[in-house]
């Protein structure tokens, strides 16, 4: 189900993307949703970041909540069906520049599509860049037990639950990461990729919450500015 950005259509359970679309736009922002579906800061407060900017904007939640490998709910299966459905979304002349971004488990799914896909850049704060077991295993991720347990006994295998056998993949996508690099965990995931096209920002405050201290002390907003001053 799509519908425009509003409160009743955020708070709707059904609802897997939600777009504000113009079509007068030159850049589209993609913002993957967590693992609770949503960010760790207000979707609003978030997307009113973005308010002064003239872009256009589709927020995506994985009801799967599976890292967006099962699909989007109501909207594609698999992540392959899930890549058909988001370059139908993306085939626009219009559009000059499309932007990913998420956070956490949409930080993985902003970087698993964005390369894919091959959109102009990527912005991920505190990502994961596997969830299978074995990396699990090595890293002492023991995080999200439930929700990976679930995903692995849907998924058993799957070239998709690790991005460094994604990278391949990227041609002209200009990845950043940003991530608190004392938060043990985080700082595997991150260093662990390593590409020409991805960039690493380190902060040293935020834990796996990162993003919710820059948005509060300005730092956020001041990304945002970075990435789209010239739209």
């Amino acid at each position: 189900m799509e519908s425009n950005l509003s409160e009743a259509s955020l708070a709707d359970n059904n609802v897997s993307v939600i777009k504000d679309i113009s079509e007068v736009n030159s850049t589209l922002i993609v913002v993957f949703g967590g693992i609770a579906c949503k960010l760790p800061i207000p979707v609003f407060e978030f997307m009113k970041s973005l308010d002064k900017y003239n872009v256009d904007k589709v927020f995506i939640r994985d009801f799967h909540q599976a890292w967006y490998q099962l699909g989007l709910k109501g909207l594609s299966t698999s992540v392959e069906e899930t890549v058909i459905y988001l370059k139908k979304l993306l085939n626009s002349s219009y559009y000059k520049k499309v932007i990913f971004i998420g956070n956490s488990a949409g930080g993985f799914a902003a970087m698993l599509y964005g390369w894919l896909i091959n959109v102009d850049e990527v912005h991920a704060f505190a990502p994961q860049t596997f969830t299978n077991k074995l990396n699990r295993y090595i890293y002492r991720d023991y995080r999200w037990l439930e929700q990976i347990k679930e995903l692995h006994s849907k998924l058993p295998s799957s070239k998709y639950q690790d991005l460094k056998r994604i990278q391949k993949c990227i041609r002209k996508t200009k990845t950043h990461i940003y991530w608190d690099c004392n938060d043990r965990l985080d700082n595997n995931h991150t260093t662990r990729l390593k590409h020409n096209s991805i960039t690493k920002l380190a902060f040293n405050k935020g834990g796996h919450n990162v993003i919710k201290l820059l948005k509060q002390d300005g730092q956020l907003d001041t990304i945002l500015e970075s990435i789209l001053k010239n739209d």
